[in-house]
């Protein structure tokens, strides 16, 4: 686990990739979806699919967009390397012109579309607070959240009573 942080931080980035932070996760043994991560098309007749199962999604891997569903980065597939490539190729087509590290191709995983359906969890070391972790709704619901707060009102930190 601790080569994946290092790795990511020896390389200047200040976030992790998705498939970055299940690897973490999985080494801290909490369960993630099956994967693969591919580079481009071209590379997906290597990739083994058949652990998969019949229903997939391919997602972005690009550390300049954080919210790959509004630029059409996530998209739902049956498990068929032709229409896995295509989906690559029309993601692909959708952010031309930035960095993409590749394509994660995962499991798909039924979940409520509801606001809780997914979770936000974040993890960060701040001169001011030290370890902070961060617990919210994820997915779309996390901007659609933001967006509705009050001005100012946006950050909320709570403390223990032993930081007090």
């Amino acid at each position: 686990m601790s080569g994946i942080i290092e790795r990511v931080f020896t390389a200047g980035h200040e976030t992790m990739l998705e498939y970055e932070g299940h690897s973490v996760l999985a080494a801290l043994g909490i369960g993630v979806p099956a994967s693969v991560v591919v580079g481009d098309a071209s590379q997906l007749s290597a990739a083994d699919l058949s652990t998969l199962g019949d229903d997939l999604v391919v997602k972005l891997a690009c550390r300049a967009i954080p919210h790959k569903s509004d630029l059409g980065g996530v998209v739902a597939v049956r498990n068929d390397p032709e229409e896995i490539g295509r989906a690559i190729a029309a993601i692909a087509g959708r952010v031309a012109g930035l960095p993409v590290d590749g394509f994660l191709i995962s499991e798909f995983v039924p979940h409520p579309t509801t606001l809780g359906g997914e979770l936000l969890v974040a993890l960060r070391q701040t001169d001011d607070f030290g370890p902070v972790v961060v617990i919210g709704p994820g997915g779309v619901h996390t901007e659609l959240l933001a967006g509705s707060l009050r001005p100012g009102y946006e950050l909320a930190v709570v403390a223990g009573p032993d930081t007090l």
